[in-house]
């Protein structure tokens, strides 16, 4: 794990306010017990100036960004700079958010940057670190972000051992990054994790796995990157369906535990049950009865019914934010295997006006699970609403 801690240089060199305890030497004694006192495989590098952390960045692509400030404009730039280029983060206030620091020239300076940035900084946050139990109360009456983290400091409390701090900060920055599974997949991760679920459903179903997929057999994905991909695929459903994939693309996967794994509670909980393939979902009565019309009118068969109900399931599972990878692998199954008459399948999705959310649908299938034009029963659209529907579906991870 790497990790780049970020302290604004001023208050390395001076004892003005910035939510620090108030003496430069203990402020070096803290950041020199983080750097050396890690566990084997952390690498640890700190920063003080925001050209000097962009740079680290850049170059060493850190697992987490631990930045100690409060109410220093440079310390918000480098938290904003990071968040965009989906780092996971940690932020020291120091005891900057308590009242008798916030009342401290509170109309003329920290009203004004309260407004500007520092709640926002608190807010945006994966984690917010806190010293002691009075900080931990402060952070969590003010409920700007409730992703709250005691880990007392060595070089203060003397309750409060080095080797606990380093072993508690270490088990805080996993904790974030697998709270944040999916936000911080790249796009090989990703690519990796879609390839996985759909070799193991061609297995399923007795296929052979497309030629160039065999090239994954060869991808050296590390340890942290399988644990990412298995933590997502646990919360969208379909953990053992990639855990088969894994294998056959000749992964080295150490058995996780992801239920039992101390993560952060998730912004969106994805529906884990299957999805509805006879009952319809959404309360509208028109929905209902234009359906049990097309079922007079058209007579469809079991296959095309379910298919039907599912995508007016789709779209109110995606609606409600619920819809998860499991629901379109279900989908996907009965497209690619099931048997179907494509032309009545198509007149039942015209009069519920879902032939062009079921195109975009079916470009999302093409990307995550590589369902083939030859098995989709319209052409698939790639335009805004698309990348509005493929943004919906990648919405996830903590609060």
């Amino acid at each position: 794990m790497r990790v780049l801690h970020y302290i604004p240089e001023r208050l390395l060199s001076s004892e003005e306010e910035g939510g620090f305890h108030g003496s430069t030497d203990l402020t070096r004694e803290y950041l020199s017990v983080l750097t050396t006192g890690m566990g084997k495989g952390i690498e640890v590098q700190v920063t003080t100036t925001l050209s000097q952390f962009k740079q680290k960045v850049k170059e060493i692509q850190p697992d987490i960004v631990h930045i100690h400030a409060c109410w220093i404009i440079s310390a918000y730039r480098a938290q904003h700079w990071t968040m965009k280029q989906r780092v996971a983060l940690v932020l020291s206030p120091h005891n900057g958010m308590q009242p008798w620091h916030i009342h401290h020239h509170f109309w003329l300076h920290k009203l004004p940057l309260l407004i500007l940035y520092q709640r926002h900084a608190i807010k945006t946050a994966d984690a917010i670190h806190v010293f002691s139990q009075s900080e931990h109360q402060r952070m969590k009456a003010i409920k700007w972000n409730t992703r709250l983290a005691l880990v007392g400091n060595s070089t203060i409390d003397c309750r409060t051992q080095e080797w606990q701090m380093t072993s508690a900060l270490e088990a805080l920055y996993q904790k974030v990054i697998d709270s944040n599974s999916f936000r911080l997949m790249t796009e090989e991760e990703k690519t990796a994790e879609s390839r996985m679920l759909h070799d193991a459903i061609l297995k399923e179903e007795g296929l052979a796995v497309p030629e160039d997929h065999n090239e994954g057999k060869g991808l050296a994905l590390s340890a942290s990157s399988l644990r990412k991909i298995f933590i997502h695929a646990h919360d969208e459903g379909i953990l053992q369906e990639v855990k088969t994939g894994a294998l056959l693309m000749q992964q080295n996967a150490e058995e996780l535990d992801v239920e039992h794994l101390e993560r952060f509670p998730q912004r969106i909980i994805k529906n884990a049950d299957p999805l509805e393939q006879e009952k319809v979902l959404p309360k509208s009565p028109l929905t209902k009865s234009t359906l049990s019309n097309l079922r007079q009118d058209e007579k469809p068969s079991e296959t095309e019914t379910r298919l039907t109900v599912m995508l007016i399931n789709i779209q109110h599972e995606l609606k409600h934010r619920k819809l998860s990878r499991a629901h379109l692998t279900t989908l996907y199954r009965l497209l690619r295997f099931g048997e179907y008459d494509e032309d009545k399948l198509l007149r039942m999705l015209k009069q519920l006006k879902l032939q062009k959310f079921t195109a975009r649908l079916m470009q999302i299938l093409h990307e995550t699970c590589y369902l083939e034009e030859g098995y989709m029963p319209i052409s698939p659209i790639d335009d805004k609403r698309t990348n509005n529907l493929r943004k919906s579906l990648q919405k996830s991870d903590t609060l």
